[in-house]
């Protein structure tokens, strides 16, 4: 209740007043690590967990607006592709190790058998399995149905579109087939009435009575928080913003900020867990609104994409009406095996487009056929040097994901902000300009932040290169304003 509860409320004032409403806001899997560790600090300390959830997001709140008054989401022209692979394919990791670890928890133990653990539960753990491995593969097969070559285009779309949520409608009345009737699988634990899970409390949290030196010891968290939100907020924000996507609108970094910031003390106050930009939801509501061409080779070119604030507004507006008790006892019919399925959607989703997934299939795709398998420019270079740079995304994947893992999960955040000067500190000393521009250059997702009545055209392109080839963002600029200056159509474009 209280994630739908955070989700309808942040996604309606983000809809309305975000910068660039594109962007779907909800809870995510980090801010669950997160509050979990929370919830372990607080029993440590022995102090309320509400209260002290509370103030770590009023204080979370409060550094957020102040970074976005001094305008320091300009920082995030910092981030490259090289940060955005990693985080993104870190997201993904926890989808689908999530899944994997709740399907597997269903099976008993040998040594846990009791009249509760029988065969019959054994089997409901089966059929819980293929629940999800079945909604993961009609998801899988009608979210793709763009590219099919039957039906017209208009029904195509609508397919593609509204084929996830098709899938998890259908596996959920597959459970009732009269076979599988006497198997009572796991299904999704909600209350029969619109309350907090916590029986016996108040939506409104008496952060008043937290002790005064936990007031200030949850500025602590409340940093992490901040940490984590700066990126991950970001990243989702520059993902959905794409080149590739030919946007108009141009990016508006720190008044999403602030409005990230107005939210967190909202979700405080209510004892709901906070809410930022989501991956890959995010980028993925942008791709359902634009129209794409399908290349011969198996390529995507996106032609023009619907920018308004209605999809995200509706489904916030919808989200909030699943809180109505009818649709809450409806919603606790679902099984646990179909989460598990649309888990392992996401999670697979989340590979879309990200290079680094598409380098490590490189490993195992025989060197022959590598120039066919990928149609990117850094495939011109030496394999060595791919293997050496995708290898080494891979460690701060392995490391991250393990720390999370961790009783240090806490600091897990900070794990990923130091990919930034990783990336643009030391990995020039280990490869040359040129592959590492190729590598990590040219199409990576950031965008000038922010740059709501400057023409983005040279300024733009120099961003695209990151720190260090001055030469090559010369020849860019130059390039880009030539191109600007001949064609008003490019400079919008470009826009």
């Amino acid at each position: 209740v209280e994630v739908l509860l955070s989700s309808a409320i942040c996604g309606c004032i983000f809809s309305i007043f975000g910068g660039q409403p594109l962007v779907i806001v909800g809870v995510t899997g980090p801010v669950t690590i997160f509050t979990v560790k929370v919830w372990a600090l607080s029993q440590m300390f022995g102090v309320d967990f509400l209260q002290w959830y509370c103030w770590i997001g009023l204080w979370a709140a409060l550094m957020h607006i102040l970074l976005a008054i001094l305008n320091a989401c300009d920082l995030v022209t910092l981030v490259t592709r090289f940060s955005c692979e990693v985080f993104g394919s870190l997201i993904a990791v926890i989808y689908i190790w999530d899944a994997i670890r709740h399907l597997v928890g269903m099976f008993p133990h040998h040594e846990q058998l009791t009249p509760f653990h029988t065969a019959s539960s054994s089997a409901a753990a089966l059929l819980s399995v293929i629940l999800a491995v079945g909604t993961l593969w009609l998801s899988t097969l009608l979210s793709g149905a763009t590219s099919w070559h039957v039906f017209f285009k208009t029904i195509r779309t609508t397919i593609a579109d509204y084929g996830v949520a098709a899938s998890i409608v259908i596996f959920t009345l597959v459970q009732f087939f009269p076979l599988w009737d006497e198997y009572k699988v796991d299904r999704l634990q909600v209350p029969q009435t619109f309350e907090p899970t916590l029986n016996g409390r108040s939506w409104l949290v008496p952060f008043w009575k937290c002790p005064v030196v936990h007031i200030f010891t949850a500025t602590i968290p409340a940093f992490v928080l901040t940490v984590l939100f700066y990126f991950d907020h970001n990243v989702s924000s520059l993902l959905s913003q794409k080149p590739d996507f030919k946007l108009k609108k141009p990016s508006a970094y720190n008044l999403d900020f602030f409005w990230i910031g107005i939210m967190i003390a909202v979700t405080a106050v209510l004892g709901i867990p906070p809410t930022n930009g989501l991956i890959p939801q995010a980028p993925l509501h942008v791709r359902s609104l634009a129209t794409i061409t399908h290349k011969p080779g198996g390529g995507e070119e996106y032609d023009n994409v619907v920018e308004q604030r209605m999809s995200n507004l509706g489904q916030s507006v919808l989200m909030g009406l699943t809180l109505i008790p009818p649709v809450l006892r409806l919603l606790g019919v679902v099984p646990i095996g179909v989460l598990c399925g649309l888990f392992l959607f996401m999670g697979i989703a989340s590979f879309h487009g990200n290079q680094l997934f598409a380098r490590f299939t490189l490993f195992f795709t025989d060197p022959k056929l590598r120039t066919e398998a990928v149609s990117d420019d850094y495939i011109d270079i030496p394999f060595k040097e791919i293997a050496k740079f995708t290898l080494i995304q891979l460690f701060f994947l392995a490391v991250i994901f393990v720390v999370t893992k961790t009783p240090a999960a806490l600091s897990f955040p900070v794990g990923i902000v130091l990919l930034v000067p990783v990336r643009r500190y030391l990995l020039p000393k280990f490869f040359a300009a040129g592959h590492l521009q190729l590598l990590d250059g040219t199409g990576e997702p950031t965008t000038a932040p922010d740059a709501v009545d400057a023409p983005q055209t040279a300024p733009q392109a120099q961003k695209l290169t990151p720190g260090g080839d001055e030469e090559m963002n010369e020849v860019k600029v130059e390039a880009t304003t030539a191109e600007s200056q001949s064609s008003p159509q490019a400079a919008q474009d470009d826009a």
